[in-house]
């Protein structure tokens, strides 16, 4: 088929030119009479603007507590009856380092000053704090300024009085030693441990 010879039909552009023509008409008329006035006015209503109060969100809640202290303590029943020389197998455990059974203070291992009754020394009840307190710091339990002044007051207790001392001529180092008894028992730092 050829569509070039094709002739079109003449009557189908007269409905699309007349209804163009009417479209036309009618819009100038409705201009003219003032209908486009109306349809606006109607299709436009009044605005209604409400003011809408801000929403106050609630008070963010309080941060959460530092964390707790790191590590645990021990006492030092726990380090005397928990080492190598244990006779009980599920007591044997060998003290952290740097810190050994066998080390020395002032001649004597620290294994047999934590098994040496204090008997009113105030030389032995510092000791038996002060070696707790090492092995504790030495197992990861964190300290405070306090528990560390403690620590090293101690140590230069012991070192300067390796001949034992009285508990009644010793008052300062009885103090010591009762601040370090709190830490080992975890009422100073971190908790002891379950």
């Amino acid at each position: 088929m050829d569509y070039a010879r094709q002739q079109r039909d003449p009557g189908r552009h007269m409905v699309g030119i007349g209804f163009v023509i009417l479209i036309h008409v009618l819009v100038i008329w409705a201009l003219i009479s003032g209908l486009g006035q109306n349809v606006i006015q109607i299709i436009k209503k009044p605005l209604n603007a409400t003011i809408i109060e801000e929403i106050k969100l609630p008070p963010p809640p309080p941060p959460p507590p530092p964390p707790p202290p790191d590590g645990c303590t021990l006492t030092m029943g726990y380090w005397k009856t928990h080492n190598q020389y244990a006779i009980k197998r599920p007591l044997r455990r060998d003290w952290p380092a740097p810190h050994d059974e066998d080390d020395l203070l002032c001649g004597k291992t620290l294994l047999s000053i934590l098994n040496t009754p204090s008997l009113g020394d105030a030389w032995t009840i510092v000791a038996h704090q002060y070696i707790a307190a090492i092995l504790n710091v030495a197992s990861g339990a964190s300290t405070t300024e306090g528990v560390d002044a403690a620590i090293a007051a101690a140590e230069e207790f012991l070192l300067v009085n390796c001949g034992g001392v009285p508990a009644s001529d010793a008052g300062d180092a009885i103090a010591i030693s009762e601040m370090l008894d709190d830490y080992n028992n975890g009422d100073i730092g971190p908790d002891h441990c379950e």
